[in-house]
């Protein structure tokens, strides 16, 4: 899987951790896209600590973004 929106190299962490937020602010259940990414070999593979710094990074990213640009559909959705 790649993300051309982030293509750096990185922890296994973030591909299947962004999609996981990217498939929920769609607006897909976070259960059925955490089934989904079960199915993937990596997702089973991952560090759980790693996971929870990412996630709490993602929740301090995002938020601040939301306050920078407040009324922005995308954001508030992620």
């Amino acid at each position: 899987m790649i993300d051309w929106a982030w293509p750096t190299r990185a922890s296994a962490v973030v591909t299947p951790s962004c999609l996981a937020v990217q498939l929920v602010s769609a607006g897909q259940e976070p259960g059925d896209v955490e089934k989904l990414l079960a199915t993937s070999t990596v997702w089973g593979r991952l560090d759980w600590e790693m996971l929870v710094v990412f996630a709490r990074a993602q929740v301090r990213m995002h938020r601040h973004y939301t306050q920078l640009r407040p009324g922005e559909d995308w954001l508030e959705a992620m």
